[in-house]
């Protein structure tokens, strides 16, 4: 998947659920192969379906997390606030980010036009991540989320700091997987506080080297539209818009 041979990535992760069909993992992943690979929600959708089938309730934040993130994709915006709404987790904390439950209500209320809602959700995920740097400041994955709540709450410098500190805490040099992370949530920011230039060169980078980011997955994710009108971003994705090996 990583290498973008998507199709052996597909046969791979078949083989994963035909063994362990009770293990969420192998769907999270399948259901992200289908928007890195095709955009298609819809058989993104099937695999997260197939999952309740097999295992039934899912608790698993990847698996939430893709739901949540299918619904934003798919302009259900409230499905996408009730999604988040119904599951307990406080945070999606895994290896590759930390994202405050109420950071994704903001993204999403952002999106709705509900800029009160917004503007109280990114003051809430930012005083959470302030206190998490207290505790752990050497965590890359709080000072690139903080970064975002700063972008979402007008803070532009300190949101531009606090994603290049993500970044230099967990450069790709040192986590060739891990720290791309890092530098999407720049390029994240970036576009949010309208320094499009460094998002696109971000975006260029991480299409460059072997990770998820995909061509189909910047014309489907709301995150990256404010780019749409930008030279630059027509030509970048012109110019790697490659068939899968």
């Amino acid at each position: 998947m990583l290498l973008r041979n998507y199709p052996e990535a597909e046969r791979y992760f078949n083989r994963a659920i035909s063994v362990s069909p009770d293990v969420p993992l192998a769907y999270s992943w399948k259901a992200w192969l289908y928007l890195c690979w095709e955009g298609s929600t819809g058989k993104a959708r099937e695999v997260l379906e197939e999952a309740l089938q097999n295992i039934g309730s899912v608790e698993d934040q990847f698996i939430i997390l893709r739901s949540v993130l299918l619904n934003v994709f798919d302009g259900d915006y409230q499905e996408a606030l009730d999604r988040l709404s119904s599951c307990k987790l406080e945070a999606f904390d895994t290896q590759f980010f930390f994202i405050p439950k109420v950071q994704l209500y903001a993204q999403i209320n952002g999106l709705m036009g509900n800029q009160q809602l917004k503007q109280a959700n990114y003051e809430s995920a930012r005083s959470i991540l302030e206190t998490k740097i207290k505790e752990r400041p050497e965590d890359a994955r709080f000072h690139s989320s903080l970064g975002i709540a700063y972008a979402g709450l007008g803070r532009k410098e300190d949101a531009l700091r606090e994603g290049k500190l993500g970044v230099e805490l967990l450069p790709v040099s040192r986590e060739a997987m891990r720290g791309l992370y890092r530098v999407e949530d720049l390029a994240h920011i970036s576009v949010m506080v309208g320094e499009f230039d460094t998002a696109i060169d971000q975006l260029e980078f991480l299409l460059s080297r072997p990770g998820c980011m995909s061509i189909p997955l910047l014309r489907l994710d709301p995150a990256w539209a404010p780019l749409h009108d930008d030279p630059r971003f027509g030509d970048l994705l012109r110019r790697m818009n490659l068939p899968a090996p």
